[in-house]
């Protein structure tokens, strides 16, 4: 009997142990629970600013990106109009002059009517439509090197060829260590010689607009 009673005291002791530690533990699995919670909550809201801060970072690059496009294509533009600009300023390699840069020009620029003298110019019919009949073109003697492209005027020493020229003007085609092979831009053919070096008397720079 006295062992029963025993029994029941320790059961009921081991009752109080336990009601004593879920009373303890309650709170604290509670706490952390609200902890965890709020440590959720708080990498919500974290997050949810680190993805604002990502918006407002994008969307500056945006800004920048677009108005680096605008400069970019404004930069475009100018260079467009600037191109034009100088594509308006030369007729097939050469540059077209004004009355008053011809003035503002060292003084071996030399304007040459074709129809005036020194040299008389009777056609410009191989060089169209470069250089058209009437037009006053610029050259200079003062030049270092003649080059491929370059439109150079020279004595002709082929009147059995060209009777009627003194003077020819003509686009270099060719180079070589002894003269250039030249063709007028009008003329299917190159002409049928070599101009020596020592024959060039100026190179065409330009003709006025």
């Amino acid at each position: 009997m006295k062992k029963g009673k025993g029994r029941e005291i320790a059961d009921f002791i081991f009752f109080l142990v336990v009601v004593a530690g879920l009373i303890y533990i309650t709170p604290l699995i509670i706490k952390s629970k609200i902890a965890s919670e709020n440590k959720a909550e708080n990498e919500t809201e974290q997050a949810n600013i680190t993805v604002e801060n990502s918006t407002i970072v994008e969307n500056q690059t945006d800004n920048i990106y677009e108005s680096e496009s605008i400069k970019l294509e404004n930069k475009v533009e100018e260079e467009n109009e600037t191109q034009e600009q100088e594509n308006a300023t030369e007729s097939n390699g050469l540059r077209l002059f004004t009355p008053s840069e011809i003035r503002n020009e060292p003084p071996n620029i030399l304007l040459i009517n074709k129809n005036s003298r020194p040299y008389m110019i009777k056609s410009a019919e191989s060089m169209w439509p470069t250089i058209l009949d009437n037009d006053t073109i610029v050259v200079t003697d003062n030049f270092n090197e003649v080059k491929i492209g370059d439109i150079i005027w020279f004595v002709n020493r082929h009147k059995d060829i060209l009777p009627d020229y003194d003077m020819i003007f003509h686009r270099v085609v060719d180079v070589f260590d002894g003269g250039y092979l030249t063709k007028g831009d009008n003329n299917d053919c190159v002409d049928p010689f070599i101009v020596r070096k020592e024959d060039v008397r100026f190179k065409v720079i330009g003709k006025l607009k």
